[in-house]
């Protein structure tokens, strides 16, 4: 979820090389090494769609999100090792399929896909390496803002067949799940300093406690929305099963859920939050810092290098205006 810019463009890359192949399967074997066809554009193709199909089922909110919606009922727990582990062994499997083309082989676009393709692998796994883990949600990204944005029916997360309906309510039964696990991941971070700013730690408390989050009466819910604008062609039938699963899943899953995380961040949390700003205020803060520079700009330079460019360059725009 905080892999927005680079994800969605590999998410191009995969899905206009995919878009380019009708022989998927067969192409995928090849990449593989099983077949004779690993440094064609049809292996490159079969590569990335394969990825994919993995790749939805990891991360089913991002495959949601650009338009993949065959695990829209699918929310891992993606705060626990055992999923860490699975995603390192995952891209370190497409990263040594990667290596089997001859780049030099490949058309112009082609090139470009296996770059974006092979920098986004190395990068994830740098990724985790680090002990992000230990934060897993702030005030700008993280689950619990995710399912509101998702769930309020406004949002990527589709409403319009009762599958739809029904679909949402198989990733609220996970939700519960992660948020005791993320506050594993917090007391984790706690034990070894590696905490939020108390000041944003404070911010995150009224997303927790909203009035359309801690609600009484589930028809107040910011998830009561979809129940609140049923496409016409539904049954009463549908409408009546939809609106109680909706009511409870409202009072007995998500309520629970997000009090829980709120009770925490403030009884345990909040006091052993820093007041430090920077992440190079907590261990390996640093090698946070340069890897998420890295990411971003996607060069290899030291962030003070990037901020002493950056201040010539505002200087020099400074100056042309005044000129």
């Amino acid at each position: 979820m905080k892999r927005l810019a680079l994800a969605g463009l590999v998410a191009a890359a995969l899905t206009t090389a995919c878009n380019q192949t009708k022989t998927t399967e067969t192409a995928t074997t090849d990449a593989a090494g099983t077949g004779t066809a690993a440094d064609s554009t049809s292996g490159l193709n079969g590569l990335f769609g394969s990825f994919w199909e993995t790749q939805s089922r990891l991360d089913p909110l991002a495959a949601t999100a650009q338009g993949d919606n065959r695990y829209n009922n699918r929310l891992p727990n993606d705060q626990t090792r055992a999923f860490r582990d699975t995603l390192r062994t995952f891209y370190g499997d497409y990263l040594a399929r990667l290596d089997k083309f001859d780049r030099a082989q490949l058309g112009d676009n082609d090139k470009i896909s296996y770059d974006i393709f092979k920098y986004e692998m190395e990068q994830r796994l740098a990724g985790l390496k680090l002990n992000t883990w230990m934060i897993p949600t702030q005030q700008f990204w993280g689950l619990p803002i995710t399912m509101g944005q998702y769930g309020s029916g406004e949002g990527v997360q589709p409403f319009k067949t009762v599958q739809d309906y029904d679909n949402w309510l198989g990733r609220v039964r996970g939700f519960s799940v992660w948020t005791d696990s993320a506050i594993a991941n917090f007391r984790q971070g706690m034990r070894a300093g590696v905490v939020l700013p108390r000041a944003l730690v404070v911010k995150m408390l009224p997303q927790m406690r909203g009035k359309d989050i801690a609600v009484s009466d589930p028809t107040k819910s910011l998830f009561y929305g979809p129940i609140t604008r049923f496409p016409k062609d539904f049954s009463d039938a549908d409408k009546i099963r939809l609106t109680e699963a909706y009511k409870k899943a409202i009072s007995t899953g998500l309520v629970p859920a997000y009090k829980k995380m709120g009770d925490f961040l403030e009884r345990e949390y909040l006091p052993k939050a820093r007041a430090t700003s920077g992440i190079t205020g907590v261990p390996g803060g640093a090698e946070m810092y340069r890897y998420y520079v890295g990411y971003w700009t996607t060069t290899t330079k030291q962030p003070a290098e990037i901020y002493q460019t950056g201040l010539a360059e505002v200087a020099e725009f400074g100056a042309r205006w005044s000129a």
